[in-house]
């Protein structure tokens, strides 16, 4: 028997030294709480915490994600959310910005496609045109 996509992903975030939680209740961190669960849930502590999860999501395509700080001005559906909840209200000072996290996580994925722009797109799940535009934006420079 073959693992799931999110199983694969939550022993991948496993692997990078973070813990992903299974059916993560979200109720709890919005103001009415009410709402369904994640189907993963990770949170993050620090800029490393940021990196690791970065790198673990760079072989496994566009996982959808829910970045949730305080969680006041968030809705929940019943249903929940099909994805990969990531809290970042506990994350140190030193935390980078959502931009410095993305500029990353396309250059790791441009590394391990070995400066193929057409698999990066779609490992990161946008489009070619979307790449280029992102990899002028962050300035990056080929693969080494």
């Amino acid at each position: 028997m073959t693992a799931s996509p999110w199983d694969a992903l939550a022993s991948s975030i496993a692997s990078a030294g973070l813990e992903a939680e299974r059916d993560a209740p979200l109720a709890p961190h919005t103001t009415y709480q009410v709402g369904g669960a994640a189907r993963l849930a990770v949170r993050l502590r620090s800029v490393d915490d940021a990196e690791r999860l970065a790198s673990a999501l760079s072989s496994h395509g566009n996982v959808p994600l829910l970045v949730v700080g305080r969680g006041s001005n968030m809705l929940v559906a019943d249903g929940g959310f099909d994805g990969l909840a990531v809290f970042v209200a506990s994350m140190s000072p030193d935390a980078i910005t959502l931009d410095e996290l993305e500029r990353r996580h396309i250059q790791r994925t441009l590394r391990a496609t070995g400066g193929n722009k057409s698999k990066a797109a779609q490992l990161l799940g946008i489009e070619r045109t979307t790449l280029d535009r992102k990899i002028q934006r962050y300035g990056l420079a080929p693969p080494r």
